[in-house]
């Protein structure tokens, strides 16, 4: 009997079959039919591919100790998991104390997998579960995933991610504003020239939260997420007085910082009004956006003082595409779930012209954002996307680095 096949059973000390303790390490993308939808067939089928990829390398270190029954198996887009038992040993172990440690690392390992392939801004922010499940007998392969789909329902979500700071010192990160803003240019594809920035947030260099990623997800865990984005907001518009017309500056807001009226306030201070016209804000959050009227609201009186308005995190499928009318948005973010397939699978990249197509029908432009190389420079180009960012055209500085020297 091969045990990638079906569960085994061991022999006891007296010689009779004594069942091991046998589990499954799983994995669930939470409404993964949003996500293809979102993302299209064939961005979806290639980030499949490279999670199961990932995975495989994952579950191989968080289970070196067990004896693994299966590779990693995945019986439709968002959902994995893989068979493990305990090793035979002459010392008694609880699997139930194990599993939670077991969990807890596979959790936050997983997590970081999906930051890897779906970009910070959306992995971040992707909901999911991560268990360890008993399986009390012996059955096959479809059985098992009845059994296992069955339990997940069970399970709670995926915690918070690991908070690296105190709440104290993220309110004083916060209060004295002493993270910082970097600048990463934005290039017109035609002219192969920077037009403006977009202004990314960093915590303080050395600290536990300088990533993006862990000082947002520390904030959100303590409550301060809005408060941090105001800041931000903030530190990035002040850039504008020291950087040269006709260049702009980027900056992301989520739905509920951009209906607030503590950015109202901060985007009506006199001496942003005459600069508000090289201003880009790229509304983020979690997909799809949901658009009320009050959202629509507050993106038309933005455009009236002249800002631009952009969509941030598309992807090829057309579950999202509708927030580009219902807003009335300028610009159009691909987002690096999208880039960074170019070149696996010649549906990617009609389904990339496609969304162009749509996008330019709608009255948008396109930017492509994640370009590392020169293949997917070239296929936005091909596909008529006007604007680009990515390492391979420059990478973020400092924005002291960026900008004109202060006045003495």
């Amino acid at each position: 009997m091969d045990t990638r096949d079906l569960l085994h059973s061991s022999e006891g000390p007296s010689g009779e079959k004594t069942p091991l303790c046998n589990c499954a390490l799983v994995f669930r993308i939470e409404d993964p039919q949003g996500y293809q939808g979102i993302f299209g067939s064939g961005i979806s089928a290639a980030a499949g591919e490279d999670l199961a990829r990932g995975l495989r390398d994952m579950t191989g270190r968080l289970l070196e100790h067990y004896e693994v029954l299966s590779d990693v198996t995945s019986p439709l887009f968002g959902t994995w998991y893989v068979l493990f038992s305990l090793r035979e040993t002459a010392l008694p172990v609880d699997m139930d104390e194990q599993a939670g440690s077991l969990t807890t690392a596979a959790t936050q390992s997983f997590r970081v997998l999906l930051q890897k392939n779906f970009g910070a801004a959306i992995g971040t922010k992707m909901d999911f579960k991560a268990a360890v499940i008993h399986i009390p007998e012996v059955m096959t392969g479809s059985g098992i995933y009845a059994y296992l789909d069955k339990a997940l329902e069970d399970c709670p979500p995926a915690g918070m991610p690991y908070v690296p700071v105190s709440e104290d010192v993220l309110r004083d990160i916060i209060e004295r504003a002493t993270f910082s803003i970097y600048l990463h240019p934005v290039i017109s594809l035609d002219r192969g020239t920077v037009v403006g920035y977009e202004a990314l947030t960093r915590g303080p260099r050395n600290s536990p939260v300088f990533v993006a990623a862990d000082i947002f997800g520390t904030a959100a865990h303590y409550g301060l997420r809005e408060r941090l984005e105001l800041a931000c907001v903030e530190g990035a518009l002040a850039c504008l007085q020291n950087l040269r017309e006709p260049y702009w500056i980027a900056v992301n807001v989520s739905p509920d910082v951009l209906t607030s009226r503590e950015f109202f306030s901060l985007i009506n201070r006199p001496h942003l009004k005459g600069m508000l016209h090289r201003v880009i804000l790229e509304i983020t959050e979690h997909i799809p956006i949901p658009v009320t009227e009050r959202l629509r609201e507050a993106v038309r009186g933005l455009e009236e003082r002249g800002i631009v308005m952009a969509l941030d995190d598309a992807g090829c499928g057309f579950a999202r595409l509708g927030a580009v009318s219902d807003l009335n948005v300028s610009i159009v973010k691909l987002c690096i779930t999208v880039t960074s397939r170019i070149g696996r699978h010649p549906d990617i990249e009609r389904d990339i012209r496609k969304t162009v197509d749509v996008i330019r029908g709608m009255g948008a432009i396109v930017l492509g954002e994640g370009v590392e190389r020169r293949e997917q420079a070239d296929l936005y180009r091909k596909a008529r996307v006007s604007l680009a960012q990515g390492f391979y055209f420059g990478r973020p500085r400092l924005a002291s680095q960026v900008l004109l020297p202060q006045p003495i």
